[in-house]
């Protein structure tokens, strides 16, 4: 699943995700709410959560949000399931219909990275794909995915001090 959301209504109870999430924010502010912690948001703002995590956002102005959503898995097992898992909130989660696989360690906690100057083209070009349903648009949308998570995994790199002094 992909598309741009531009409002985005919060609910009283977190919700949880099936599957693999990104969140970018294009437009908005406010905070978000993941698995105990809370974050600042704001415009530029790329988010990656694991299967099963519990999340719940609040922007200041609901009706002025412009901000893509995706729903995946990482692997193929799953490619046959033609529509999103959905999400779910705390009361009616079903961990049955959550996909079960190894995730890579680092991208098995959740990531917030502001001000991504990169991923606001990769998810542009991904939700588009996808709406568009063309030939081939599963893979073109995927490749965009994945280069939006691999730059934000090095972005994070980057600022790792050890890394930093290896490069």
């Amino acid at each position: 699943y992909a598309n741009m959301h531009e409002t985005y209504y919060s609910y009283k109870e977190n919700s949880i995700c099936y599957d693999c999430r990104v969140f970018y924010v294009q437009q908005g502010n406010g905070s978000l709410f993941v698995n105990g912690q809370n974050y600042d948001i704001k415009q530029g703002t790329f988010v990656f959560l694991p299967p099963n995590s519990q999340y719940r956002f609040f922007f200041t102005s609901p009706n002025d949000v412009k901000i893509y959503v995706l729903n995946f898995d990482l692997v193929d097992d799953f490619c046959h399931v033609t529509k999103s898992l959905g999400t779910a909130q705390e009361s009616t989660y079903d961990p049955t219909k959550s996909p079960k696989y190894p995730l890579p360690a680092e991208l098995s906690a959740p990531i917030i990275q502001k001000n991504d100057i990169y991923a606001h083209t990769h998810m542009t070009a991904c939700v588009e794909l996808f709406l568009q349903n063309t030939a081939y648009y599963k893979h073109l949308s995927s490749a965009y995915l994945k280069l939006a998570l691999i730059e934000l995994l090095q972005e994070q790199h980057s600022e790792d001090t050890a890394y930093r002094l290896v490069q």
